[in-house]
């Protein structure tokens, strides 16, 4: 069963806006972007619609939903944190 592939938290790279409009259509998004390293729950199973994002786990590309637990300074920040928590790191490209 793939649930049981998934792991409860990743570390990950996103791109936040400004909007649900985004940049195509909302000019403030294009100026406000950011990309953000952040530590993600994935699937979480508590009934509410959230985000959902493509990661890579076990060379599989799944889509799970998400929610932010922390957004960390930087990548080193962020890579220390993994390796004490031993937390699956996914710095490609977002949604790929």
């Amino acid at each position: 069963m793939i649930k049981q592939e998934i792991p409860s938290y990743i570390i990950k790279k996103l791109t936040f806006f400004h909007c649900k409009r985004g940049p195509k259509r909302c000019y403030l998004c294009q100026e406000q972007r950011s990309e953000k390293v952040c530590l993600l729950k994935l699937c979480p199973n508590d009934g509410i619609a959230r985000r959902m994002i493509q990661v890579k786990i076990n060379d599989k590309n799944l889509l799970c939903e998400i929610e932010v637990v922390r957004l960390f300074k930087d990548m080193p920040e962020a890579v220390l944190f993994a390796q004490e928590k031993n937390i699956v790191i996914d710095f490609g490209k977002e949604g790929s």
